[in-house]
């Protein structure tokens, strides 16, 4: 018989729609179709060990660099080694399942799409919508290493509410912030830190920068890059981590989305807090990968509805006590998403 003949009870029906599922809500989702990785080189760093074993945590870790130099010519290495020092830090997965249901057979009835055909969609939407939320939730957690500028004076605080009463009005993002902030990333500001390795694409090294579309109406009105706007995009435009970014500027890609958190200080003074990403700045663990089941009520024919299951988590690594390949930058805005309808 041919394999094109599978009816809706063929077990190799539920793993061909499980398999576009999860493509499906890769593709959607803003950080898996772009920053996934599985060797440690992306910005997202993935792990699949619990899918094969039992276990709710995966602990996950870095060795600390060295700062000694060679043994004094003539020193016996024996009883003069060096220790490896090490970090770790964990990844706990738990359930993130929801569902979507119709609710009468007239509002099938009603409506002007296809219902099935749509509900599928919808969910595989959603599924990306609230996998995206959990990576920005684990952005937005505990953040160690905070960027901001106050009356102009580029400032570094390990408390973000700090960082966020200190911006004034004059203190929006810019291609000379961005310069400035290049040196503390590659040198992990004067070793104290780990520095914030850029991603490797197309041969060259690159930062990711997640703004908020108020900053992004800002760095777009910004003299200097209308000045240099031939700049924007000009490498390796064909690579999956350029899609959808607005800019290049000195090795920074700038990406806008609307779940950068923002807000007005104690001074009323409109913030967005965006994020600088490198290697590793998130680390995510799949224990059961994205499945989805027909509802059986019952009576079919009044209620349809698909659930989605799966158990994964996802964390932003901290290493020492601090935030690692990523740093926060707060920075004023104007709060043009704010303006009310009238």
């Amino acid at each position: 018989m041919s394999d094109l003949n599978m009816g809706t009870s063929d077990s190799r029906t539920a793993k061909i729609w499980h398999k576009k599922l999860n493509m499906d809500v890769y593709k959607d989702s803003f950080f898996t179709s772009k920053f996934i990785s599985k060797s440690g080189d992306g910005i997202i760093q993935e792990f699949e060990d619990l899918t094969k074993a039992k276990g709710d945590k995966i602990t996950i870790g870095i060795v600390a660099r060295g700062d000694d130099g060679y043994l004094p010519s003539g020193t016996k290495v024996d009883g003069n080694e060096e220790d490896l020092i090490t970090f770790n830090d964990d990844v706990t997965v738990d359930e993130k399942n929801f569902g979507i249901a119709n609710s009468s057979m007239i509002s099938e009835q009603r409506a002007f799409y296809d219902m099935p055909d749509t509900m599928y969609n919808s969910l595989t939407q959603r599924a990306a919508e609230k996998m995206d939320k959990e990576y920005f939730t684990a952005l937005d957690t505990t953040n160690t290493i905070c960027l901001y500028k106050t009356a102009g004076t580029l400032t570094a605080t390990s408390t973000i509410a700090t960082a966020v009463n200190a911006v004034t009005a004059a203190d929006k993002i810019s291609p000379e912030t961005l310069t400035d902030i290049k040196p503390m990333l590659v040198t992990g500001f004067n070793r104290r830190v780990y520095p914030v390795k850029p991603v490797r694409v197309d041969g060259q090294y690159f930062w990711v920068v997640l703004v908020h579309s108020d900053a992004l109406s800002d760095w777009e009105n910004d003299t200097t890059i209308q000045q240099a706007r031939r700049e924007a995009l000009n490498r390796g435009k064909d690579n999956p981590i350029f899609t959808g970014a607005w800019a290049v500027w000195n090795q920074f890609i700038i990406f806008a989305h609307e779940n950068i958190g923002i807000g007005s200080n104690t001074s009323s003074i409109p913030y967005a807090k965006c994020h600088i990403l490198g290697q590793g700045a998130l680390a995510s663990a799949w224990a059961k990968r994205p499945t989805v089941e027909a509802k059986k009520p019952a009576y079919t024919s009044q209620e349809k509805g698909w659930g989605y299951f799966s158990i994964f988590g996802v964390i932003k690594p901290q290493y020492n006590a601090y935030d690692f390949g990523s740093v926060n930058l707060v920075v004023a805005r104007r709060a043009l998403s704010n303006i009310t309808i009238s």
